[in-house]
């Protein structure tokens, strides 16, 4: 009885080592796992401050172009005469009536492309067509001629036979 509770003590006794040594080596993995979850999340973090400082840069440029141009447009109405400012309006509906030309001839540049390599593929295609066709007419004129051989030799030969009796 002394040794089996002897035993049983030692058998909970390495149990109980390798609960903790298992506990351990979870905890581990759980830190190793932290640190990884971290390690990711930094590097994220930083592409989108990235990213945010870029767009951040985009959309000052921008706004800064387009307040150089309000503050040049502001300059020649409170500079300018009524002449200064008529001549700065006309030059402003220029340029977008020159720009939206642009953009328009663009469009129809890239249309017209499209429309001349679709004409382009349907004229191979109707060329392509065309030499079935002729290879198909005389294909039918070549068979036609067989035909009309076979006829004329089978009516000899029926001749003959009809003569022979």
């Amino acid at each position: 009885v002394g040794k089996l509770r002897e035993k049983l003590q030692d058998v909970r006794l390495e149990r109980e080592q390798e609960q903790h040594r298992h506990k351990v080596h979870i905890s581990e993995l759980k830190a190793k796992l932290h640190e990884d979850k971290m390690r990711e999340v930094q590097s994220v973090r930083e592409s989108l401050i990235r990213q945010h400082e870029q767009d951040v840069a985009r959309v000052v440029k921008i706004k800064d172009s387009e307040i150089q141009r309000l503050q040049c447009t502001l300059n020649v109405l409170r500079d300018g005469t009524a002449d200064k400012v008529k001549t700065a309006l006309l030059n402003e509906a220029r340029e977008e009536a020159r720009k939206a030309f642009d953009s328009e001839r663009t469009k129809l540049q890239q249309e017209i492309l499209a429309l001349k390599t679709e004409k382009k593929q349907m004229e191979e295609s109707l060329g392509n067509v065309m030499q079935a066709d002729k290879m198909k007419a005389t294909d039918l004129r070549i068979a036609y001629q067989t035909h009309q051989d076979e006829i004329a030799r089978i009516k000899r030969e029926s001749e003959k036979d009809i003569r022979r009796l």
